[in-house]
């Protein structure tokens, strides 16, 4: 190793690391086009906003949300909401950062080590391709609670465990899949430190979970809507159930592809860990192989994307820092895993993800920030910002849109007219796919602008299109004003939809 490269290292720190593979990779992504999962997350966001400011509770629909219980305040903000969230986001992903920095130092005993293989999950997990742009998902504020959990746990006292409880719950309410870690996090401790301090983590988590969920029956009223939201996930999960094996496939081999360099250097560490004689350290190689696998529970109960599979990404740094801890890295087990290796492993994934294109968009939309306007030929270019523009020019306030056009929802500043509209392809599965309910409804509920999403049948099953629009032509109330083809040479080209006026 080069002496530049020794004192690069030397003075290595969480903040140095932090910035260069979570905020830059952010930053030059901060104006990309809309997406769909952070469309989703600032419309509940809005809907909180203005609920709480109207009837001064939270709106009793959907899930937990608590994601965007966090967001809400910030939609106060004017103009583009997008690039406000995307900031917010930033922040909490500075903490989750930090945060695993410190895990990972304490778990390889060495500093430098500890941030270069922080630094290579960081960068893999903030490309583009896993978090857009942002808002993606409570993935990295749920992460943060779990990192917190694991890094206060090992203070081995009663306050500590609960806590990690506490915490633990924290991370299962922003994002419920972790549920898992929960379990995990039972089993670790039972094994850990013994029955007691598992029943004082459990407890903690109970009361903290418990707790939290009682905050939001009373900020919302009631739990029906709660109670009714998880429900129907699980009606549309069943809906989308012959998609599961594809994207598995897909999205499995895709997470193969641009994270083998991370993979590589795993399954060095895993085969160390095996044949080290050092037994003290094979239950954590056994705590972090789960953390490994318990996504895939996840993965394979749904439709997955890379994001889903980005989730091992923390379990590979853990078992990666692990394996330095033994004393008999030796051969070739030391010439993989050292600092050019990671640093290597790094700039392999940093290339590969590479978007050249990212700092045009980012500054064109700074331009003109904080204003709710794309660029013209941004808009020219995305299928998502001309539905928005073309809606932006029809009388009335109030839409609804089907299937995966949540993200109008913040690009137009405008809500559905009532609680439960903001979905037509979820009424329908409420209403039992009957279509003459869903006409029926539509009249009862008039919504000024209606949105209908369509995509290739092959990408989606429970969209619904054709059935949504019979019922839209049944009500006689709409003119459709406009119809953007699927185009795949633009930004979410892939999925069209039709606009229907209530007023033309």
């Amino acid at each position: 190793m080069s002496l530049s490269l020794s004192s690069f290292l030397t003075r290595l720190t969480p903040f140095k690391v932090v910035f260069l593979a979570v905020v830059v990779p952010r930053i030059l992504v901060l104006g990309d086009f809309p997406h769909i999962d952070e469309g989703y997350y600032i419309y509940y966001a809005q809907l909180i906003f203005q609920s709480v400011l109207t009837n001064g509770q939270l709106p009793d629909v959907g899930s937990c949300n608590l994601y965007s219980c966090l967001l809400a305040p910030f939609c106060i903000l004017p103009g583009n909401l997008y690039i406000w969230m995307r900031l917010v986001d930033l922040g909490f992903a500075v903490v989750a950062g930090l945060l695993l920095c410190r895990l990972l130092v304490r778990e390889s005993a060495d500093k430098t080590s500890g941030l270069l293989i922080a630094f290579l999950c960081l960068v893999c997990w903030h490309v583009p391709h896993v978090l857009d742009a942002g808002v993606k998902n409570s993935l990295v504020i749920a992460y943060a609670a779990l990192f917190s959990a694991l890094l206060i746990v090992e203070r081995n006292t009663k306050a500590a465990w609960f806590a990690a409880g506490c915490l633990t719950a924290l991370a299962v309410l922003l994002r419920e899949p972790f549920a898992i870690y929960s379990c995990l996090g039972a089993v670790a401790m039972l094994f850990g430190y013994g029955l007691p301090a598992a029943c004082i983590y459990c407890m903690g988590g109970i009361m903290a979970g418990l707790g939290l969920i009682l905050v939001l029956a009373f900020g919302r009223g009631n739990l029906q809507g709660l109670v009714e939201a998880y429900l129907q996930a699980g009606t549309v999960v069943s809906a989308e159930a012959s998609n599961v094996f594809t994207f598995f496939i897909r999205y499995g081999l895709r997470f193969l592809g641009e994270f083998w360099p991370f993979l590589f250097l795993v399954i060095f560490a895993i085969a160390l860990l095996w044949r080290a004689p050092e037994q003290q350290y094979r239950r954590r190689a056994m705590f972090w192989l789960a953390c490994m696998f318990a996504p895939f529970i996840e993965i394979l109960s749904k439709t997955a994307f890379l994001y889903h599979f980005s989730m091992i990404l923390p379990a590979f740094a853990g078992m990666l820092a692990l394996s330095l801890r033994l004393k008999d890295a030796t051969g070739l087990f030391t010439r993989v895993l050292n600092a050019k290796m990671f640093l290597f492993a790094s700039l392999i994934v940093l290339c590969v993800n590479y978007r050249p294109y990212a700092m045009k968009e980012t500054w064109q939309v700074l331009q003109d920030f904080p204003t709710c306007a794309w660029s013209e030929e941004a808009t020219r270019s995305s299928n998502t910002l001309l539905a928005a523009q073309v809606i932006g020019k029809l009388p009335g306030s109030t839409l609804s849109v089907s299937g995966l056009m949540h993200f109008l929802y913040p690009l137009t500043r405008r809500l559905p007219p009532s609680l439960g509209m903001d979905d037509l392809s979820r009424v329908f599965l409420r209403l039992g796919r009957d279509e003459k309910k869903l006409t029926n409804f539509l009249v009862e509920k008039s919504p000024d602008v209606l949105v209908v999403g369509n995509v290739q049948e092959t990408d989606h099953v429970a969209m619904f299109t054709k059935e949504i629009q019979r019922a839209i032509n049944a009500t006689e109330l709409y003119t459709l004003v406009c119809e953007i083809p699927i185009d795949e040479t633009k930004n979410y080209g892939w999925i069209g939809c039709r606009i229907y006026s209530r007023w033309q």
